[in-house]
């Protein structure tokens, strides 16, 4: 059963359920109803792989905020901030029809991580001025402070989210079977980044006036980053007292990656696990049906399903294609 274009695919696999399992009631004796693939696994598990990659990004940017400015309220501002980027990216694929496939999840997934360095990058402004007052300043003075490290983090902020998103337009342009697989991996990560840029300068500000208080840990207070500090600061003079050596030897360590091109392979698109196993041998373009040996290829090929211990179901199809794109199709 084919899904027509546009159509929401969950709603559609609810019904065909429905009049499977009616349709099972009605089998005569002897007679069973099995479902060799189900799209809406997959599309759970999709869901399910997008839900722990970002508990795991909060998780990890929770932590790195613990662990580098000692503050469990300026933690809280991520948890906050992030969800309601998912949730205006959400509304505006809705608004402009964008379906939640595979490849507009994955857009969303790889953005997130954009979200995240914008939100480090305002929280590491505003407690480097925020260390500056005193544990009895006043409101409207920590408010000052944390107005001029908006200045400062903001305009760099909103650069870098429209630079990357515009470095995807392209993407918008292609056509045919390329442009239909990744344009909306194009949108809903422009829709993100986006929902980033929005989050930055109206929720975030507010969120880090209510959170953010005085005092707060001097950066070179934690041992951590002092110890941190003193390990690449030897390298960050060198560079900085040879620069031209410096670049010499950035620009000799691309060109040694150079010889690996040809070997790193090429693929239209990433390999995927569904959790389903898919084989479809082809054979060479008319083989004669008298005296090709299907019974063989359909024997080795049901002996070698039947040997892996995680298979469940086999169904052996063996069918004539008039298309070379999908041999099984028909």
């Amino acid at each position: 059963m084919v899904a027509a274009r546009g159509v929401n695919v969950p709603e559609v696999l609810e019904n065909v359920h429905r009049t499977v399992d009616a349709l099972r009631s009605q089998l005569p004796p002897g007679v069973t109803l099995i479902t060799v693939h189900d799209r809406s696994e997959v599309i759970g598990r999709i869901q399910a792989t997008l839900g722990r990659a970002l508990l795991e990004e909060l998780a990890v940017l929770v932590l790195v905020v613990l662990l580098f400015l000692l503050s469990p309220r300026a933690a809280a501002v991520p948890l906050l901030t992030l969800p309601m980027v998912l949730l205006l990216t959400f509304g505006a694929m809705r608004l402009l029809g964008v379906p939640a496939t595979l490849m507009s999840l994955g857009g969303i997934g790889i953005a997130l991580g954009m979200a995240v360095d914008a939100e480090v990058v305002a929280l590491e402004a505003c407690h480097r001025r925020l260390e500056r007052l005193s544990p009895s300043a006043p409101a409207g003075e920590r408010r000052s402070a944390l107005l001029e490290a908006a200045g400062t983090f903001a305009p760099a902020i909103l650069t870098s989210l429209l630079i990357t998103a515009l470095s995807f337009l392209p993407v918008l342009g292609f056509g045919g079977e390329t442009g239909r697989l990744l344009r909306p991996l194009a949108v809903s990560k422009t829709l993100v980044i986006a929902a980033a840029a929005l989050v930055a300068v109206t929720l975030g500000p507010a969120l880090r006036d209510r959170l953010l208080r005085a005092p707060v840990v001097p950066e070179f207070s934690n041992p951590l980053t002092a110890g941190l500090v003193r390990l690449y600061r030897p390298f960050v003079q060198v560079a900085l007292r040879r620069p031209g050596w410096t670049l010499a030897i950035a620009g000799a360590a691309v060109l040694s990656c150079l010889p690996l091109l040809p070997g790193l392979g090429r693929e239209f698109l990433p390999r995927i696990d569904e959790g389903d196993l898919l084989s479809m041998p082809t054979t060479l373009p008319g083989p004669p049906s008298a005296t090709w040996p299907w019974s063989g290829l359909m024997s080795a090929a049901s002996t070698t399903s039947y040997s892996l211990p995680t298979s469940k179901t086999r169904l052996p199809v063996l069918t004539r294609s008039s298309t070379q794109r999908a041999p099984a199709a028909t």
